[in-house]
């Protein structure tokens, strides 16, 4: 007798997060464009801080392929990282205060 089993596509981040990272989403977020919502990070640094993050936003939205972010509240970061075996771009964008 063999087993049956039901492969889901692989939109989604294989790996949980460490931390639940705190987060509030806009309640039912389309899986295109633009996320609203808020974030709160536990330090400065992005490249540490995104893995968790990304796993949590992949489960509504898919994969998240970039990511753009204010280089005055975070330590310098690479242009890409590694998150979930998938390449994110880091674009960094000064926002106007």
């Amino acid at each position: 007798m063999t087993t049956n089993q039901i492969h889901r596509p692989s939109a989604r981040h294989r790996t949980p997060p460490e931390f639940t990272p705190r987060l509030r989403l806009k309640p039912k977020t389309e899986r295109n464009g633009y996320v609203d919502g808020a974030w709160w990070p536990r330090s400065s640094e992005l490249v540490g801080e995104l893995p968790d993050l990304l796993a949590v936003l992949s489960v509504s939205l898919g994969p998240v392929w970039r990511v753009v972010y204010d280089p005055a509240g975070w330590a310098s970061a690479p242009a890409r990282m590694i998150a979930g075996g998938r390449s994110v771009r880091l674009d960094a964008y000064h926002f106007e205060r």
